[in-house]
């Protein structure tokens, strides 16, 4: 397990950072059926939280924390005018959350995740797409004795619970992600140079974005077969919007540190690329607004000795369907040419219920997925998972989960493992 757990340390590492996307995004846009056509998440995955706060403050909840609400009025409206006049729109995320194996008593982890994402529109303060410095810096932590991988195996199962771990240690801080975002020609290019995240710009999914937004585990919302989700470092991004869909191409450093901002491994001749061809039908089959991805990838060999990772390529499709407006549904798939992850292919499915019992803002979702080891002496593992995020402010959201999963490989003594979750979020 010590593999798996130092995977799942640099995981988390970008997991936060599709949320410190998705976060900005996700306070602006998540709303009824034809707002989330728009939802900036298709853009920057879970980083879009921060735009999402500054298009939709007054985000309405269950009105159980109005006084909550009315106090913070003052602090969102300086936050507006801090926007408005210079540019700079920021947002803190905090999202503690809990898992206990329910069959299991006592047995427990937990982890907390603090994230700061900003944007400063340094050209034009009315227009970020105009030329704009994005960064999002992440502390994360274990809390209690037992990390993410270390609850993996007292439960018996390879397939992770959440994307948190911050194996060997309980505490870590880094830069995920601080580049220069500029787009052209009545925004048909998009580029970007920098720190880059890779899952702030490639294989993302509107209705499956990040541990802390919707569902937990990572073979929902993140790519547990490829090494590109392990890692950030400089590098450049490049996209082409066409009529109903767009080419992306980014290069970067392979072996870039992941702590800082650094410029040190720049000329060691180690890199990694990726392609990818997005369809965004806008009325697919009468249905509604489709994304569909098609994403390629390929690195060069990293590292020395046990530590070392080979060359090699890898595929995925993740694609997200609006149904109507008040339902959406996601497939993903992946698979990896080399054993550079506990995975070698990995499918998942589901749908989102984006209005339960008329709450506007909650969320309820339901998904499935298989995984294939890398271990040839183990079968697949199979999951099912369900959330409901309620949102009872326009800043706090509660979710409880369950996770059931089949035929746990690390304990033959039990055929499935019952997971209960609970997750906090707030976005200030």
């Amino acid at each position: 397990m010590t593999t798996i757990s130092s995977t799942f340390c640099h995981d988390r590492q970008n997991l936060s950072a599709r949320l410190f996307l998705g976060c900005i995004l996700a306070c602006a846009g998540a709303g009824t059926g034809a707002a989330e056509s728009t939802d900036a998440s298709a853009i920057y995955g879970e980083i879009a939280i921060n735009q999402r706060q500054a298009q939709r403050r007054l985000k309405s909840g269950h009105d159980l924390l109005q006084p909550l609400t009315d106090a913070f009025s003052g602090y969102f409206a300086w936050k507006d005018r801090l926007r408005e006049d210079y540019g700079f729109s920021y947002t803190v995320e905090y999202s503690p959350q809990a898992q206990w194996d329910l069959r299991l008593n006592g047995l427990h982890t937990s982890n907390d995740e603090t994230n700061l994402i900003f944007q400063w529109a340094a050209v034009d303060r009315a227009d970020m797409k105009r030329g704009t410095l994005m960064g999002w810096y992440q502390v994360s932590r274990t809390l209690g004795s037992r990390h993410t991988s270390q609850f993996m195996q007292d439960v018996g199962i390879i397939t992770p619970t959440n994307g948190g771990d911050t194996a060997p240690g309980d505490y870590n801080d880094l830069w995920q992600m601080l580049s220069w975002e500029q787009w052209f020609l009545d925004d048909t290019l998009r580029f970007g140079i920098g720190k880059l995240t890779t899952r702030t710009f490639l294989n993302l999914n509107r209705y499956a974005v990040g541990d802390r937004e919707d569902f937990l585990t990572p073979q929902l919302v993140n790519n547990t077969v490829v090494p590109f989700t392990a890692r950030n470092g400089m590098g450049l991004f490049g996209q082409y919007h066409m009529d109903e869909a767009y080419l992306t191409g980014m290069v970067r450093e392979a072996d870039g540190t992941s702590t800082d901002i650094s410029f040190d491994t720049l000329d060691s001749g180690k890199w990694e690329y990726a392609v990818e061809l997005g369809l965004t039908p806008t009325n697919t089959a009468g249905l509604g607004e489709g994304i569909y991805r098609f994403t390629g990838y390929y690195t060069d060999s990293i590292g020395t000795g046990a530590n070392k990772q080979p060359s090699g390529w890898a595929m995925a499709l993740s694609f997200d369907q609006d149904i109507g407006n008040d339902y959406g549904a996601f497939f993903r798939y992946s698979y990896a040419g080399e054993d550079w992850r506990a995975f070698r292919q990995r499918i998942g499915a589901g749908v989102q219920i984006k209005h339960p019992l008329g709450f506007r803002y909650d969320r309820i979702g339901l998904a499935a997925w298989w995984a294939e080891p890398t271990n040839n002496t183990l079968s697949g593992e199979t999951g099912v998972e369900t959330f409901w995020k309620l949102q009872l402010a326009p800043n706090i959201e509660v979710t409880p989960d369950l996770q059931l999963i089949f035929n746990p490989q690390g304990n033959m003594n039990r055929n499935h493992v019952l997971i209960g979750s609970l997750r906090l979020r707030v976005l200030m």
